[in-house]
């Protein structure tokens, strides 16, 4: 266990349940996680993953930016039209393919089909995270369980924990906002 697991760990959780109740320090705060993955996943020789941390740090910004147009009041939650959802996927599919095929081919990845997919993954999550799209909380339950294989397989046990306790945040999450898009609609 190293110093930028524990920062990681505290500060994703602590991103990750602010989100969750739609509190919009979840950016600045995940922003210090995501300074401290993108050096851990260079000592662990994940490139792709740490090559998202910095579009991570540009959607962190731009998702601080937009949550901090919207009206304190209301937070508004969106339901993706499911066509639009199986596009985006077949695309994240597809860029995770192509990604997975030239790292393995040209850098020593140690999962660069897994790692090319969870990364491609939480773009997307994030992405409709800040356009609070109630399916983000799917997709990111689907990288959870996705990221804990790969750190279990790393020997990064503390991480792989992690990705459990997320999970279960991001259920939560899910069934929370679901009661509240099932409130507006109503």
């Amino acid at each position: 266990m190293s110093i930028l697991e524990i920062i990681a760990i505290i500060f994703t959780l602590s991103c990750v349940y602010l989100t969750s109740n739609k509190n919009i320090w979840c950016w600045p705060v995940g922003i210090v996680s995501i300074i401290a993955f993108f050096l851990l996943y260079i000592r662990e020789e994940l490139y792709i993953q740490t090559v998202i941390q910095v579009i991570f740090l540009l959607q962190s910004i731009y998702g601080w930016y937009i949550w901090s147009k919207s009206d304190k009041q209301e937070f508004k939650i969106s339901d993706k039209d499911t066509l639009r959802i199986l596009k985006d996927l077949i695309g994240v599919i597809f860029s995770a393919g192509i990604i997975g095929f030239m790292l393995e081919s040209s850098a020593e990845s140690s999962m660069p089909y897994l790692d090319a997919l969870s990364s491609m993954l939480c773009l997307l999550a994030t992405y409709y995270l800040f356009n609070k799209y109630i399916q983000s909380w799917l997709i990111w339950m689907s990288v959870n369980a996705l990221l804990f294989g790969m750190f279990l397989y790393q020997g990064l046990y503390l991480l792989s924990g992690l990705e459990i306790i997320l999970f279960i945040i991001s259920f939560n999450a899910y069934i929370s906002w679901k009661k509240d898009l099932k409130t507006v609609s109503a």
